[in-house]
């Protein structure tokens, strides 16, 4: 398992290589090269996404087993404490036991002695022949003497019977004694036997988890270096994604040059063709087909060249934000356009005449639409946002009210709606030269 994941690592960083950034030569390469960025982009969030979810998991296991450790620390080291007591009852038993021990041999000494006058007292009667108690007593002389006789013999035998019950009453006291403290030394080593077994179930289950808290702690650790290695991948795909704008910037400015000089060298056919026109019309007073002529070529040249004020709504639907400071939920922001929300498809028409220059996705903007025009030989930049489709493609050139995408909801955007920016001069960021829309429009 090991040995497959160090061979998975490699091969899933590899998928995620930056290549070495070549620039293109045409707007079209530069937006493949853009898709494709974003394209890798979301590829390293889904994979960084994954890894902190794989990281969560084991975050969740390692605190479950170390609530375990924990619980499992707190049974041993109860367990251990009920060890200790049991060591010491044992220890209070053996002590019981020897004290005991010390009561028996005694005792035993005291049997042995009453022992010892018993045989005494029979080897003195057997030495005096076949005398009995009743022989003594009949031996008396007289009736006082009788009585001696009879009380000697009584306490003779009222002594001899005591020393039989004390004999035996000393001899099941200590048996029962010993019967007693053995039994209980017995439970007492049995219990701890128990309790020695379960402190080291205890301890094999705490080094268990133990061992799996390491495990898991390691495979943590690569978990966070492999992340690392991809949020700098991912890092390097948006420093990508940066020199690709800063491109794209540069060629808005390119073709905003050449539409300008287009729009230049237009007006100066214009206006020498306008002079030879006149120059005719001087010469030929009457002439109506000079008149008509002339009339073509203001109605061919009118397109190009828009004047101030003729800029009109991109779409229709509800104005939904204006230029400016808003907060839409995740803190204050600058909105850099305006926004029109109306249902998915809703068409989308050139708010002035002009050339097209970008037609592809960028970041949050989705898929968008960038066109750069020349009025009053003024150039301005128009964006179009969040679209769903491309009616038309960059280098085309389209005049106002023409229909160029659908509105959509692509990029970063709340639902579906066109976010409408105009700026200054060609398009050179979000920030850059742009203005109030609602400078140019009415909506």
């Amino acid at each position: 398992m090991r040995r497959w994941r160090k061979m998975l690592v490699p091969a899933l960083l590899a998928t995620f290589v930056v290549q070495p950034l070549t620039y293109a030569e045409t707007l079209d390469e530069l937006q493949q090269q853009q898709q494709q960025t974003e394209t890798k982009k979301g590829e390293l969030n889904e994979s960084i996404e994954q890894k902190e979810q794989s990281i969560d998991e084991a975050s969740s296991k390692i605190d479950t087993l170390t609530e375990k450790v924990e619980a499992l620390s707190e049974q041993i080291t109860q367990t251990a404490g009920q060890i200790t007591r049991a060591n010491e009852a044992i220890e209070k038993t053996e002590r019981e036991i020897a004290e005991l021990q010390q009561s028996i041999d005694t005792l035993a000494a005291k049997i042995a002695e009453r022992d010892q006058l018993l045989a005494d007292r029979a080897r003195a009667i057997q030495a005096g022949g076949t005398v009995s108690y009743i022989d003594v007593i009949l031996g008396a002389s007289s009736f006082a003497d009788l009585i001696d006789r009879f009380t000697a013999v009584n306490t003779l035998i009222e002594a001899d019977r005591n020393i039989m019950q004390e004999q035996q009453q000393d001899k099941a006291t200590i048996e029962t004694q010993k019967e007693e403290l053995e039994l209980a030394k017995e439970q007492q080593q049995e219990q701890k036997a128990e309790l020695v077994q379960l402190n080291e179930e205890l301890t094999t289950q705490k080094v268990a988890n133990n061992e799996a808290i390491d495990a898991l702690e390691a495979e943590q650790a690569r978990l966070y270096e492999e992340k690392s290695m991809l949020e700098t991948e991912y890092s390097e795909a948006l420093t990508l994604s940066n020199e690709l704008e800063r491109a794209i910037i540069a060629e808005q400015a390119r073709l905003a040059e050449e539409a300008r000089l287009a729009a230049e060298q237009r007006a100066k056919e214009e206006a020498e063709r306008l002079a030879q026109q006149q120059a005719a019309e001087q010469a030929n007073a009457t002439s109506s087909v000079t008149g008509s002529l002339v009339q073509e070529a203001q109605v061919e040249t009118a397109a190009p060249a828009l004047p101030a004020g003729t800029w009109i709504r991109p779409a229709a639907g509800r104005f939904t934000s204006g230029f400016g400071w808003r907060d839409i939920g995740s803190g204050p922001e600058y909105h850099y356009g305006i926004d029109i929300a109306n249902s998915v498809g809703t068409p989308i028409y050139a708010a002035a005449g002009g050339e097209i220059t970008y037609a592809s996705t960028m970041g949050g903007y989705g898929n968008v639409i960038m066109m750069v025009h020349t009025i009053d030989g003024e150039t301005f930049s128009s964006v179009y946002a969040h679209l769903s489709a491309f009616s038309v493609s960059v280098g085309d050139t389209v005049s106002a009210g023409q229909q160029i995408g659908k509105m959509g909801n692509t990029g970063r955007s709340t639902g579906p709606h066109l976010h409408f920016e105009i700026h200054t001069g060609p398009w050179r960021g979000q920030k850059e030269g742009v203005v109030n829309p609602l400078r140019y429009i009415s909506l």
